[in-house]
């Protein structure tokens, strides 16, 4: 017999049964897979219930792997088992148990895995530590997901009808699985980006108008479709794409919200820090605008929700500092490069740069939507902004990777243009001021801790 085992525990402060009513929830799944792993799901995992299947192919030890497996031994608010059916492993049996912690209101979930490895007893001893590693790292990040997740659910917030454009992109995907997993009804609206188009299931920001039934009988609409800044080189015609589905996008969405018989209570809308330039010192939401291509497209696709403002739709600009996640966004284009020891400073190493971690960019969309007062531009960017030096210093050390290279200004400017001025050379140093003056915790504001829990790394102490 070659089979191992693997055990956790975390405690939650949540009664058993709101523990086990999230864990039925669709998107739970999907919020508890480790983001480290390149996780792809073809549709949404089916809630906890017996015999239900689910699929999804991710990384394992450096090879891409299709896993199916199935629900057994569902017992309401005591414990429910998964297996799989197909997968990199010869047996794997993972059961999650419930029981009441001593302390009043509080749930002890425990994680129990039977495993066997494939080749036998040479599998065992080729890959068990590292497996048994990467089960610790998952289940740190697991539990830290669930020590916030659940006591947000058992608060039972008022539930909302929600519509996201751009739910197919990085953070619109992580948003849509974390509103379902609250009990939210979430739908997309899919954004087409290479032409018109405007029926039941997409829209174009090429188009004049839109069908009122697109954008009809939802509370919360949430305005995330948008090109993306850091895809490609920023030439004339790119930065036209990004200036046009930016700005005019959202002004066509903003009128067709403003022209509806029943509008929505909120209206949610993508924007960035780029909107203040270069600021070599802190600045809050009342800073004037700054100067430059990303300060004109975020300040105009601000402007650009005026007809909600005018219908009296409570609309909030999420002004984006960098979200950090390894599955996307500037992490994920960072990766390979301090991967293969060449992570450098960049210049003096010296500019800011302002970052929230994905989870609490999730649940500062949350607080938005159930905090009424906040309304205008919202920063959401961690309490405190890192400079480039000490960032690449914490992702080179995170990884164990050397970081001795550095990049001067003018070859930045040389390789990379306009678009390597404004990402990799602008200091912005902002403050998420609304957020905390209306009372929500920050769960990652320690970027050498976050690293690790992120990307599925042991946790080293500064010295």
């Amino acid at each position: 017999m070659t089979k191992e085992w693997f055990s956790s525990h975390a405690t939650i402060d949540a009664s058993l049964e709101s523990s086990f009513q999230w864990h039925q929830r669709i998107g739970t799944f999907e919020r508890l897979f480790p983001p480290w792993a390149n996780a792809s799901f073809q549709t949404l995992t089916p809630p906890v219930a017996n015999r239900n299947e689910f699929e999804f192919g991710f990384s394992c030890l450096g090879r891409h792997e299709t896993w199916k497996g199935k629900y057994l031994d569902v017992q309401e608010n005591h414990s429910f088992s998964d297996m799989q059916v197909k997968g990199p492993f010869y047996f794997w049996l993972h059961k999650n148990s419930f029981s009441s912690a001593p302390s009043k209101n509080k749930t002890i979930i425990t994680n129990q895995i039977e495993f066997e490895l494939p080749y036998g007893n040479l599998g065992k001893h080729l890959f068990s530590p590292s497996v048994k590693q990467q089960l610790r790292a998952l289940a740190d990040y697991r539990h830290k997901i669930l020590q916030r997740d659940i006591p947000l659910f058992q608060r039972n917030l008022p539930l909302k009808k929600i519509l996201i454009t751009g739910s197919h992109g990085f953070l619109g995907m992580h948003l849509k699985n974390f509103l379902l997993s609250q009990g939210h009804e979430v739908h997309s609206l899919k954004h087409i980006f290479n032409g018109k188009s405007a029926n039941s299931k997409s829209w174009s920001y090429l188009n004049t108008s839109l069908p009122h039934e697109l954008l009809e009988g939802y509370d919360v609409v949430i305005h995330l479709a948008a090109e993306n800044l850091i895809n490609s080189q920023w030439t004339r015609s790119k930065k036209e794409e990004i200036y046009q589905s930016r700005v005019m996008g959202t002004k066509l969405i903003s009128q067709t919200l403003s022209e509806l018989n029943s509008p929505p209570e909120l209206f949610m809308c993508a924007s960035g820090v780029g909107y203040y330039g270069n600021t070599p010192h802190l600045v809050t939401e009342d800073a004037p605008k700054g100067k430059g291509f990303l300060s004109d497209v975020n300040s105009d696709g601000e402007k650009a929700c005026e007809a909600a403002l005018k219908k009296g739709i409570r609309t909030t600009m999420l002004r984006f500092g960098h979200i950090l996640s390894p599955d996307g966004g500037v992490l994920k284009k960072l990766l390979p490069y301090f991967s293969w020891g060449l992570g450098a400073k960049i210049a003096s190493g010296e500019q800011a740069i302002s970052w929230i971690a994905l989870d609490d960019a999730l649940h500062a969309c949350s607080h938005l939507i159930h905090n009424k007062s906040l309304e205008g531009p919202i920063n959401f960017v961690s309490p405190f902004s890192i400079s480039q030096r000490k960032f690449a210093k914490a992702l080179a050390s995170t990884l164990k990777r050397p970081q001795m290279l550095q990049i001067p200004s003018c070859l930045i400017k040389l390789l990379f243009k306009e678009m390597g001025e404004h990402l990799l050379l602008n200091s912005q140093e902002v403050s998420p001021q609304k957020l905390l003056q209306s009372n929500f915790k920050f769960q990652h504001d320690n970027l050498s801790k976050l690293l690790p829990l992120y990307l599925g790394k042991p946790y080293n102490k500064p010295q």
